[in-house]
């Protein structure tokens, strides 16, 4: 059986987490998906490992809608 994070694998995503009462959205690609969590390449830093109980939404990074965008990573 397919896993529902297996069509990202390669794909440049905003990956939205919730980790206590902060919610954050992580921009990179989708590395690997394992059993438990994914594996994600952030566009700076090193790759991170996301527990998937944490992750809220993936959607494509291209995609983002422009306020959504420009909060997150502000042109200045």
């Amino acid at each position: 059986m397919k896993s529902a994070f297996e069509p990202w694998i390669g794909q440049a995503v905003v990956v939205q987490l919730k980790l206590g009462q902060t919610k954050l959205s992580l921009r990179g690609t989708l590395v690997k998906d394992r059993s438990d969590a994914l594996l994600v390449r952030p566009e700076v830093g090193s790759d991170v490992e996301i527990p998937k109980a944490k992750i809220l939404a993936i959607e494509e990074a291209g995609r983002c809608s422009r306020a959504v965008c420009h909060a997150l990573w502000p042109l200045n």
